[in-house]
């Protein structure tokens, strides 16, 4: 099994861009606003809007890492086939996951079972070889 980078998942790549954007936003539309953050009243009204931004993003990463879950599972399974082993691939399936994630699961499937086809060929080809 490969070592894991060090490279963000894509979920957390994600949830940063969206943290970044949302930041963006909330500046700008305080500048647009024109709070005076030296009053009080807009110090609340700025503290209150970025405790819903905060509340926001949190519920975004708890989405994006429920959608991501179907991904990461099918790349636990990939990552796990020993590809000298024969044998059948399960990959785990949810009407819910994404289709996308169905079509690289049935894509891998198809690729190890030309996989096995060519090691029972190579197979063959070796005991004519030797007879």
């Amino acid at each position: 099994m490969r070592p894991r980078s060090h490279t963000p998942s894509l979920a957390g790549q994600v949830v940063a861009v969206n943290a970044l954007l949302v930041v963006a936003t909330l500046f700008a539309a305080s500048a647009a606003a024109n709070l005076d953050l030296n009053l009080h009243d807009e110090r609340l009204s700025f503290a209150l809007l970025a405790l819903t931004i905060l509340l926001v993003l949190l519920v975004n990463m708890m989405m994006l890492k429920r959608r991501f879950l179907p991904l990461e599972r099918l790349i636990a399974t990939i990552e796990a086939i020993d590809p000298s082993a024969p044998g059948e691939l399960t990959l785990p399936t949810d009407p819910q996951d994404a289709e996308e994630v169905g079509r690289l699961a049935a894509s891998f499937r198809r690729m190890l079972g030309r996989i096995e086809e060519e090691r029972r060929r190579s197979g063959r080809l070796v005991l004519r070889a030797q007879e």
